[in-house]
């Protein structure tokens, strides 16, 4: 509900995250997720974070792979489970996971 002066709108329920084109939609973003930077630091993943997105990478040597696939896989856990507590909703069908190395490393 959005109220000015004496005018309000109707309620509209919203279960999860900020309705898309709310006046406080980017502020109320950049509150619920400035805890995600630390949260991913704390299972040893770095992120980026975006307008709108988060970026979460790891780097390793390609000895270490099978490793970092586990880290990224638990953090993305908790990054769900630290989204569900706080009523956001975690996309994994907009969710990529990106393997970069030279071509003996990869394949």
């Amino acid at each position: 509900m959005v109220a000015h002066g004496s005018t309000r709108s109707r309620w509209v329920p919203a279960p999860f995250g900020l309705p898309q084109g709310s006046v406080f939609g980017p502020l109320l973003y950049i509150i619920f997720t400035a805890n995600l930077e630390p949260l991913l630091a704390a299972g040893a993943v770095r992120s980026q974070s975006y307008a709108d997105n988060l970026q979460a990478y790891a780097h390793c040597p390609a000895g270490q792979a099978i490793s970092a696939v586990e880290t990224i896989s638990q953090s993305i856990e908790t990054l769900q489970a630290w989204m569900w507590s706080n009523r956001l909703r975690f996309f994994s069908s907009k969710s990529l996971f990106i393997w970069l190395g030279v071509g003996q490393q990869v394949f």
